[in-house]
């Protein structure tokens, strides 16, 4: 009869250890999740410092069309690598994170719109098109003396 109490303590005991321990992993997860957002959200204001620098680097350049052209290349591919960072950060980092911390909650978990993040993509690959369309028109001139002096 003495084993029956030490056993339901002992059960207690470990179910409150179990608990402690999903709630510090829950609180880990949160604080994870709260650090990735701030990157999530800091990134287009990155890119857009990037592409802005480039693009003025590119104006203050003067008559070198090649190193105009090189920045302009150089931001339209700054550009792209961006999306995918975007999208991987937030559909392969913190999307298995946010369902972990609402299956802790014990709530159904909808899934996001992504229009944050749509939004961005889509300006991201505006300013790659306008970086690239810099590009073709810097090289334009390059690649006809090229030609010209070759023929």
């Amino acid at each position: 009869m003495t084993d029956q109490p030490d056993s339901a303590h002992e059960d207690e005991a470990g179910a409150q250890r179990e608990f402690d321990r999903r709630k510090c992993v829950f609180e880990q997860d949160c604080q994870d999740f709260r650090s990735l957002n701030g990157f999530l959200w800091q990134i287009p204001v990155i890119v857009s410092t990037l592409t802005g620098g480039l693009w003025f680097g590119a104006a203050k350049i003067g008559d070198s069309s090649f190193i105009q052209a090189s920045l302009f290349l150089l931001a339209g591919i700054s550009n792209l690598c961006f999306i995918i960072v975007l999208w991987r950060l937030r559909g392969g980092v913190m999307e298995p994170l946010l369902e972990k911390i609402t299956e802790y909650q014990g709530r159904p978990r909808s899934r996001g719109k992504y229009t944050m993040i749509t939004t961005f993509t889509v300006l991201l690959i505006s300013s790659a098109g306008l970086s690239f369309t810099a590009f073709a028109l810097k090289m334009t001139p390059v690649l006809c003396r090229v030609i010209h002096a070759a023929g």
